[in-house]
């Protein structure tokens, strides 16, 4: 990348926790409070337009936003809830909060995307990584992805299923407990990749390439698909939801429903 060009990047998050937790919502945001300012949201809502003002002191009422309810009577707690956030700077951060208590499985959400200028070391860049590895461990992810954004990769929310395949492998993954249980902590140690990292959290995150600001070469892909097996990716330009179902985890999905 010249020196100078931007980047959007973005990440996506999926969890089997529960989001109506106090603790964990409150963990969250304290990760959105610590990041630097211009990565910082300013405002949020339930919808666009995202109109109120994020206000870090008034937490009760960002809390409040986040379990919906808006929508809560006397006699009924809202079961699902959705929330964006917005920065107000250059770096045009936005955040998506997207969670789901009913009778069908669903994986809760965060995701996140920011435009940076330079590489990886890059104040901007590393926190924004760096953000996004701390909502991996807060949530207790299941699978975290760090992708650059493009029209390939910016409806996922909609397109991936993980109880069929995981997606193309891509420039940052983590790996939580149910694919640990999959691969096993040696295959995953030793994936052919730029950097395969155990957190302390216990989650594993891999680097399949040395910078994100270049797709990821088919060769890199092919090596990963191999190691961990052909049948636990999607095909090559094939939609997870039209797949036949591969090589996936035993979830629980208890948290959810």
């Amino acid at each position: 990348m010249v020196k100078g060009d931007s980047q959007a990047l973005k990440f996506d998050v999926f969890s089997l926790s529960g989001f109506t937790d106090l603790a964990l919502v409150n963990k969250v945001f304290d990760i959105f409070d610590a990041l630097p300012h211009s990565l910082q949201p300013q405002r949020y809502g339930p919808y666009e337009p995202v109109e109120r003002a994020y206000d870090s002191a008034k937490r009760s009422e960002l809390v409040s936003a986040w379990l919906n309810e808006e929508c809560a009577r006397d006699d009924y707690r809202p079961q699902s809830g959705v929330l964006c956030l917005k920065s107000g700077s250059r770096s045009k951060a936005e955040y998506l909060v997207a969670w789901s208590k009913g009778i069908a499985p669903r994986f809760n959400f965060i995701g996140g995307s920011a435009t940076f200028t330079g590489d990886r070391h890059s104040g901007g860049l590393r926190d924004f990584v760096d953000g996004a590895t701390a909502i991996v461990t807060a949530t207790d992810a299941v699978l975290g992805l760090i992708d650059r954004e493009s029209p390939e990769t910016n409806n996922l929310l909609s397109l991936i299923n993980l109880k069929v395949r995981l997606p193309e492998p891509c420039w940052m993954m983590f790996f939580g407990a149910p694919y640990v249980e999959l691969f096993g902590k040696d295959r995953l140690r030793n994936a052919p990749c730029h950097e395969a990292v155990e957190l302390p959290s216990g989650h594993f995150r891999l680097m399949i390439t040395s910078s994100p600001h270049e797709p990821v070469a088919e060769e890199a892909r092919t090596r990963i698909r191999e190691h961990f097996g052909r049948m636990a990716f999607t095909e090559p330009g094939r939609a997870i939801r039209v797949q036949k179902p591969g090589l996936v985890p035993s979830f629980d999905f208890r948290n959810v429903l």
